[in-house]
């Protein structure tokens, strides 16, 4: 059964399905890190970074599970040399058509000098199956960057109904020198010390063959049923960005498909060392001889899930998995397809290696106490768009672009980061910060200071 809204506006009159909802993956059904697999390989963004093992990162003490999951980074390493400071970075066992995934943070190791984060997705075979970043940003900064990059031409003609306008509008990864189609959240709590500041939040991020919609809410005040058994995104009121296909002269259907999941931190690099005050050069340093400094710098998850919908007839081809109930069968849900790797152009080249975890189900689904449960659908449903993929492969990274000294004088530094209120900063592309862009990007800052 599905339910339909109609609106009226001035344009004319919309219908709007609601879809049907079921859980397909908690991952705190089990261990959390079960669900994951760690990537080892070199950073494809240049990073001032060494990505250890799941042994390594449990030993020194980088990942635990004592409250919610902890991914964090090395804080006690002085004087660190190459590669840099040891990271943790995941991927997803299992790779999602469409999906609604939501995700409850107490922590983020955004706003701290020299760091990069990201909570994003990806397509094996990048940028043709597309990019979808829900949470990024770099050095102090203090609002949410959110973008999709696509492999073919796709143009944002505006925020369809969303609250935000978009600040960039070509998604295609082969223009603008592949700086995506971008919104920024300006609250101050959306990212980095502001969102720590007040206990985190929680975001969701619906992707269906009408587009990609994300919500944030500080914690606390998301509504109800976004952790429950049959979440409702209709009524969750207008989403903070909004890629609608029909607000676009481009086919998300086409453009996106079979994600990973995706937690990593990085230091320096393509973007947050080129926007770095004194550059690459006294990021690297800061970040080899300051560990006190990254205490803070850890992701922590208390809740992530995610939900495909359940009718196969009217879901333009989605799949779903088992509901709570029998959540075991998702283990063996392994269609043919090819490895979906684990990075697209913040990937390594294919000499990579990952340090595969199996995933791990259960018959039945552990919650947080502090979660409201809704129990509207137990409908099993098909397992034909999640793909299982222990040991992904790596597509190429592109070259590294060079750094643009107006980038460090005009954006995030390394004392304090980007100056409140100010939309001028945002990453060039998965390379990021490539020259134009840069340039662009610099531009832009300083008429908003002016």
């Amino acid at each position: 059964m599905r339910f339909f809204f109609t609106l009226f506006t001035a344009a004319g009159t919309l219908s709007l399905a609601a879809a049907q909802y079921g859980l397909v993956e908690d991952f705190f059904s089990g261990n959390f890190f079960d669900h994951f697999t760690f990537y080892t390989g070199a950073d494809p963004t240049a990073g001032w970074v060494n990505y250890v093992d799941r042994a390594t990162a449990q030993n020194d003490g980088l990942i635990n599970t004592n409250k919610g999951a902890f991914i964090g980074v090395d804080s006690t390493t002085n004087n660190v040399a190459a590669p840099g400071r040891n990271s943790v970075r995941l991927s997803s066992n299992n790779a999602y058509t469409h999906m609604l995934l939501t995700l409850q943070l107490y922590n983020m190791p955004g706003g701290i000098p020299g760091t990069w984060p990201a909570f994003w997705t990806f397509g094996p075979d990048w940028p043709s199956n597309g990019e979808i970043d829900i949470v990024e940003g770099v050095n102090g900064a203090n609002s949410n960057s959110m973008t999709i990059h696509t492999g073919s031409s796709c143009t944002l003609n505006g925020g369809g109904n969303g609250l935000l306008q978009p600040f960039l509008s070509d998604c295609n990864a082969n223009d603008n020198s592949n700086a995506g189609c971008s919104f920024h959240d300006p609250d101050p709590k959306s990212y980095g010390t502001g969102f720590n500041s007040v206990g985190g939040g929680v975001f969701a991020m619906e992707w269906t063959a009408d587009g990609v919609s994300i919500w944030r809410w500080p914690q606390g005040s998301q509504p109800g049923d976004v952790f429950g058994d049959g979440p409702n995104p209709s009524g969750w009121g207008a989403p903070s960005a909004n890629w609608a296909s029909s607000d676009a002269n481009c086919d998300f259907e086409t453009s996106l498909s079979r994600h990973n999941i995706i937690f990593d931190t990085t230091f320096c690099g393509s973007w947050a060392g080129a926007v770095y005050d004194g550059g690459l050069d006294a990021c690297q340093t800061f970040v080899s001889n300051n560990p006190a400094a990254f205490a803070n710098a850890y992701w922590g998850v208390s809740n992530l899930r995610v939900y495909q919908q359940q009718s196969s007839s009217t879901n333009s081809g989605q799949g779903a998995k088992p509901s709570a109930s029998s959540a075991s069968a998702m283990a063996k849900a392994s269609p043919s397809a090819t490895p979906i790797p684990s990075s697209p152009s913040k990937a390594s080249s294919s000499s990579s290696t990952m340090s595969a975890s199996p995933v791990v189900s259960s018959s039945s689904v552990a919650l947080p106490s502090t979660v409201a449960i809704s129990t509207s659908f137990s409908t099993v449903a098909s397992t034909s768009s999640i793909v299982s993929t222990p040991t992904p492969a790596q597509p190429k990274a592109k070259a590294i672009p060079t750094i643009d000294p107006l980038a460090s004088n005009d954006f995030g530094s390394g004392s304090g980061g980007i100056p409140a209120g100010s939309e001028g900063w945002k990453r060039a592309a998965d390379m990021r910060m490539g020259e134009r862009r840069r340039r662009h990007l610099a531009r832009h800052l300083r008429s908003a200071k002016a």
